[in-house]
Protein backbone atom coordinates (compact mmCIF):
# COMPACT_ATOMS: atom_id res chain seq x y z
CA UNK A 1 0.00 0.00 0.00
CA UNK A 2 2.45 2.55 -1.40
CA UNK A 3 2.06 5.91 -1.39
CA UNK A 4 -0.59 6.86 1.64
CA UNK A 5 -0.77 9.24 4.24
CA UNK A 6 -1.29 8.76 7.36
CA UNK A 7 -5.15 9.37 7.46
CA UNK A 8 -5.18 6.64 4.52
CA UNK A 9 -3.23 4.48 6.93
CA UNK A 10 -6.33 4.97 9.69
CA UNK A 11 -8.89 4.27 7.24
CA UNK A 12 -6.47 0.90 7.01
CA UNK A 13 -6.17 0.21 10.80
CA UNK A 14 -10.06 0.83 11.59
CA UNK A 15 -11.16 -1.67 8.83
CA UNK A 16 -8.99 -4.62 10.24
CA UNK A 17 -9.51 -7.18 13.19
CA UNK A 18 -5.57 -7.33 13.10
CA UNK A 19 -2.88 -5.52 12.48
CA UNK A 20 0.68 -6.64 12.79
CA UNK A 21 3.76 -4.66 12.58
CA UNK A 22 7.33 -4.32 14.34
CA UNK A 23 8.32 -1.62 16.57
CA UNK A 24 7.63 1.85 14.79
CA UNK A 25 5.59 4.85 14.67
CA UNK A 26 2.64 3.46 11.83
CA UNK A 27 2.28 -0.24 14.57
CA UNK A 28 1.80 2.33 17.36
CA UNK A 29 -0.64 4.69 15.50
CA UNK A 30 -2.31 1.26 14.16
CA UNK A 31 -2.89 0.45 18.08
CA UNK A 32 -4.40 3.78 19.11
CA UNK A 33 -6.68 3.49 16.02
CA UNK A 34 -10.31 3.91 17.33
CA UNK A 35 -13.51 3.22 15.52
CA UNK A 36 -16.99 5.14 16.18
CA UNK A 37 -18.13 2.77 18.25
CA UNK A 38 -14.81 2.57 20.33
CA UNK A 39 -13.90 -0.47 19.14
CA UNK A 40 -10.26 -1.19 16.64
CA UNK A 41 -8.45 -3.57 15.76
CA UNK A 42 -6.10 -5.36 17.97
CA UNK A 43 -2.21 -4.77 17.41
CA UNK A 44 0.67 -6.87 17.83
CA UNK A 45 3.55 -5.19 18.06
CA UNK A 46 6.69 -7.48 17.16
CA UNK A 47 9.68 -5.88 19.34
CA UNK A 48 13.30 -7.53 19.00
CA UNK A 49 15.79 -4.81 20.34
CA UNK A 50 13.71 -2.01 22.99
CA UNK A 51 11.76 -3.18 26.08
CA UNK A 52 8.28 -3.85 24.83
CA UNK A 53 7.39 -2.42 28.18
CA UNK A 54 8.51 1.10 27.48
CA UNK A 55 7.15 1.33 23.78
CA UNK A 56 3.55 -0.34 24.53
CA UNK A 57 1.35 2.18 23.82
CA UNK A 58 -1.05 0.96 27.11
CA UNK A 59 -4.06 0.50 24.80
CA UNK A 60 -5.81 -2.60 26.05
CA UNK A 61 -5.82 -3.99 22.26
CA UNK A 62 -1.93 -3.38 21.52
CA UNK A 63 -0.01 -6.55 22.40
CA UNK A 64 3.52 -7.70 21.97
CA UNK A 65 5.54 -10.82 21.00
CA UNK A 66 8.77 -10.08 22.42
CA UNK A 67 12.46 -11.53 21.87
CA UNK A 68 14.41 -12.91 24.45
CA UNK A 69 16.57 -9.71 24.35
CA UNK A 70 13.53 -7.08 24.44
CA UNK A 71 12.18 -9.17 27.36
CA UNK A 72 15.66 -8.97 29.07
CA UNK A 73 15.51 -4.83 28.41
CA UNK A 74 12.19 -5.01 30.34
CA UNK A 75 12.68 -6.81 33.18
CA UNK A 76 16.40 -4.75 33.22
CA UNK A 77 15.30 -1.12 32.67
CA UNK A 78 17.71 -0.76 30.22
CA UNK A 79 17.84 0.44 26.08
CA UNK A 80 20.82 -0.59 24.06
CA UNK A 81 21.16 2.86 22.52
CA UNK A 82 21.02 4.69 25.87
CA UNK A 83 23.31 2.05 27.69
CA UNK A 84 25.47 1.37 24.38
CA UNK A 85 24.86 -2.41 24.56
CA UNK A 86 27.04 -4.38 21.78
CA UNK A 87 24.68 -5.62 19.48
CA UNK A 88 27.67 -8.10 18.38
CA UNK A 89 27.03 -10.02 21.76
CA UNK A 90 23.48 -9.99 21.92
CA UNK A 91 21.67 -10.29 18.12
CA UNK A 92 21.04 -13.85 18.28
CA UNK A 93 18.67 -13.15 20.92
CA UNK A 94 17.13 -9.83 19.66
CA UNK A 95 16.49 -11.14 16.39
CA UNK A 96 12.83 -11.10 14.91
CA UNK A 97 13.31 -14.19 12.68
CA UNK A 98 13.00 -15.92 16.07
CA UNK A 99 9.23 -14.99 16.21
CA UNK A 100 7.67 -17.43 13.89
CA UNK A 101 4.77 -17.02 11.46
CA UNK A 102 3.16 -19.49 13.43
CA UNK A 103 3.43 -17.95 16.75
CA UNK A 104 2.18 -15.01 15.33
CA UNK A 105 -0.63 -16.25 13.62
CA UNK A 106 -1.73 -18.28 16.58
CA UNK A 107 -1.61 -15.47 18.81
CA UNK A 108 -3.75 -13.30 15.96
CA UNK A 109 -6.41 -16.13 15.67
CA UNK A 110 -6.59 -15.73 20.07
CA UNK A 111 -7.07 -12.29 19.47
CA UNK A 112 -9.49 -12.41 17.00
CA UNK A 113 -11.14 -15.47 17.86
CA UNK A 114 -11.41 -16.83 14.94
Amino acid sequence: MAGLDAVDCLDVFASAEVVVGNDTGLTHLAAMTERPDESGPHVIGLYGRHAHTKWITGNARHHAIATPFSQMMALADRCPVRDHLDDALWSDSADLTGITAEIVADFAIELAGW
